[in-house]
């Protein structure tokens, strides 16, 4: 494709997109580990996989699809990009092509710091230039992780040097973690030290080769030696750090002409991953699929071993990554269902649930063909279990226990309905605008089944005249509500209950009168998520007087040992504040976050952004089906306290409504004789639009307004264009 069909191509894309989302462009990517070590990627949980490395960037496949849409279809999410020289000028401008690249296919790069992640104390050019590095690329949306100097203790690197690279990245960039990658080398006390220097850890396993096995040093030398690796790297861990395993496209001890050429067939291939998960590991990568000795040529020419993913990888990742069956089971935590396994003593398993479903995966090491019998599915699970990827196979379960076949490397991922979920998808959509007229009177008299109370005092809690609103969130339907100071607290029932997952809330939220010199200051709770028995707060919102006229606001997870974090942003009477809050399930402890007036661009987007208070401390193991709206004495509330815009959902757009908008169309886009590129949309709507360009999608800057040339058609002519080869838009209302 030529240039200039690319820049038409990603123009369509970006001025679609950009009218009808938030744009997510301009805020860097957020990557974190959760306590039960699964990564998290703007907020969503995920099992990562990917390869390391990919095919050059812009690269194609056979048949002519762009290599990442490829992988990104199948599943993957995450990349490395080819890199065989230490960082330079041109390096980074190639590293800044591949996450272009990345990001406009919703794919991740794992960028490798090399010889920049470790050096000697004094070394202070090396360590300018790796701020420079990070600082570079730390914002960008297709940053997903750090790669520190590979297989660093058997390359003979000191855990001080890699100690101070990694202090550099994380004083740079807090928002993407560090991951080491180990050889299968050494042992837990070798490896262990290099632990402060990642925060995920890795090791290479690539098990096929002729003579089987050469890459280990293990007695075992058949394909199962990736499940004892993987036990080790967990040691190596200590229950401390996510770990993956890197295993094999192709690698040095099966490539020409040293050695004889050797790929693992699609159901080795696939026993490895499964056995690896069943192991613990949280992430694969898959190595070696550029080697150029292994290469066909059709593929040389490509770059890439695209043979071997459409033979045999392509199937694995379909099975593995976040489009796949198992997405959900993948990121849970390990079950406590005593599930057990008798007939064989080398077939392994692991329990996960993902309701509504409980999953089992297991597979078998070498040996005999054997049946074997599992035994404690809970009474509630449906008596049929599915055989995912082997329909129309199924097992049948009677008094909690089942039989089954496994050959050698054979793998079996069991799926069975479990009836006892009240709520198998945590789909809580609630939405109280408090649209009611009864203006003065207290809102409970207005279907009483939704409200209840606790403590003593008046009852309230009244319907006030006008709503609130925030600058970019769905316009406010109705009137609000006031309270404060002395008297009931009321609650507000969701209508359902949430024991799992993840549950969020929104509120409008204004303090009218602090009552200074009556209400103490101190912390105090004004709202929170409440559990079903009306007295344990789940996700409080907490306030505290910072001035005669201001206060501070805080998230606290409440119970026993509970403490409060508090922003220290200054609020002041009159001021409408917009609170996000989220609790949840899936973490141990489970947390609790709160944003505060979060940017109206990230409203409605399937992902949360970064900039949130959290709190872990206090007590777990409540079910919430309420909010509640405090007051207790005037020493203890605020005087006057406004809500409105309650919401309760299961996600970020749930709560984050936007207001609906016209669509945009984009029509005749074409680059001129003189090398401009002008572009038409259609406006329908009374809104106005800026239009916006970037070379990189990180940095942007506005370029001017589209000038209407007949009605709700608007035409935009970048004369500024003619010497770039990329240009990227989008259009911002005002």
């Amino acid at each position: 494709m030529c240039k200039e069909s690319q820049t038409k191509l990603v123009l369509a894309v970006m001025l679609v997109w950009a009218s009808t989302t938030a744009v997510i462009a301009q805020t860097g990517s957020v990557v974190t580990v959760t306590s039960d070590k699964v990564l998290v990627i703007n907020g969503r949980k995920v099992f990562s996989i990917g390869f390391s490395p990919g095919p050059p960037t812009n690269g194609r496949t056979p048949t002519g699809t762009d290599a990442m849409q490829e992988f990104r279809n199948a599943g993957a999410l995450l990349v490395r990009m080819p890199q065989t020289a230490n960082w330079s000028s041109q390096v980074i401008a190639d590293q800044q092509a591949a996450l272009d690249w990345a990001y406009q296919y919703g794919m991740f790069c794992w960028v490798n710091l090399r010889e920049l992640s470790k050096f000697a104390s004094g070394d202070t050019a090396t360590e300018a230039s790796l701020r420079n590095v990070v600082d570079t690329f730390r914002n960008h949306p297709a940053l997903g992780l750090w790669k520190n100097f590979d297989e660093a203790w058997w390359g003979g690197v000191s855990v001080a040097d890699l100690q101070r690279g990694y202090n550099v990245i994380k004083q740079e960039d807090t928002n993407h973690p560090i991951v080491q990658t180990h050889a299968p080398r050494g042992t837990v006390p070798d490896l262990q030290p290099y632990n402060v220097a990642a925060d995920i850890l890795a090791l290479d396993i690539y098990p096929v080769g002729y003579p089987p096995g050469a890459n280990s040093l293990l007695t075992n030398k058949e394909i199962s030696m990736v499940g004892d690796f993987t036990d080790f790297l967990g040691q190596v861990a200590n229950g401390q750090k996510e770990y993956w395993m890197i295993e094999q496209i192709a690698w040095s001890g099966a490539t020409p002409p040293a050695k004889t050429l050797r790929f693992p067939t699609f159901a080795q291939e696939r026993f490895m991953a499964y056995q690896a998960i069943i192991h613990g590991a949280r992430g694969l990568m898959f190595f070696g699929g550029n080697v150029a000795a292994t290469l066909s040529p059709q593929d040389a020419a490509l770059g890439w071993n695209w043979t071997f993913w459409d033979q045999t990888l392509k199937r694995v990742v379909q099975e593995l990554g976040d489009k796949g069956i198992l997405a959900d089971a993948l990121v849970a935590p390990t079950s406590s269902i005593p599930i057990q396994v008798t007939g064989a003593s080398d077939v392994e398993f692991c329990v996960r649930e993902a309701p509504p479903y409980i999953y089992i995966l297991a597979c078998k090491r070498e040996g005999a063909t054997v049946n074997v019998t599992f035994s404690g599915l809970p009474a509630t699970a449906a008596s049929t279990g599915d055989l995912l990827y082997e329909s129309p196979r199924v097992v049948t379960a009677q008094n909690g226990q089942f039989s089954d076949w496994f050959g050698p490397f054979e793998v079996h991922a069991y799926r069975f309905y479990n009836t006892n979920i009240s709520n198998p998808t945590n789909q809580v959509i609630f939405y109280e605008p408090f649209d009611y007229t009864n203006v003065g009177a207290a809102v409970s008299a207005n279907n009483s089944a939704n409200w209840a109370f606790n403590g003593s005092g008046a009852n309230d809690l009244n319907v006030a005249a006008a709503g609130l609103s925030y600058p970019g969130l769905a316009a406010s339907i109705g009137n609000s509500v006031t309270n404060g100071g002395a008297g009931l607290g009321v609650r507000r029932l969701f209508g359902a209950s949430v024991s799992g997952g993840t549950l969020y809330f929104s509120a409008l939220f204004r303090i009218n009168n602090l009552g200074y010199g009556t209400w103490s200051g101190a912390a105090s709770q004004v709202g929170a998520l409440t559990a079903t028995d009306n007295q344990n707060f789940r996700l409080a919102v907490m306030v505290g007087l910072s001035s005669p006229s201001g206060y501070l606001i805080g998230v606290q997870k409440g119970g026993s040992g509970a403490t409060s974090t508090f922003d220290p942003t200054e609020h002041f009477e009159g001021e409408t504040v917009f609170l996000v809050g989220k609790y949840d399930f899936t973490t141990s402890p489970n947390l609790v976050s709160l944003w505060i007036n979060p940017s109206s661009l990230t409203f409605g987007s399937a992902t949360e952004p970064s900039g949130f208070l959290s709190a872990s401390t206090g007590l777990d193991g409540f079910t919430i089906d309420r909010f509640n709206m405090r007051q207790n004495t005037a020493a203890s509330v605020p005087a006057a306290i406004q809500w409105d815009e309650l919401r309760a959902g299961s996600s970020w757009a749930d709560v984050t409504p936007v207001p609906p908008s016209a669509l945009i169309r984009l029509t005749d886009v074409k680059k001129l004789s003189n090398g401009a590129i002008q572009f038409s949309f259609t406006n329908s709507s009374s809104l106005n639009y800026t239009v916006y360009a970037s070379s990189n999608l990180v940095n942007w800057a506005a370029v001017g307004a589209a000038t209407q040339v007949y009605p709700s058609v608007f035409q935009y002519t970048d004369t500024t264009a003619t010497n770039t080869s990329r240009r990227f838009y989008k259009l911002l209302s005002q």
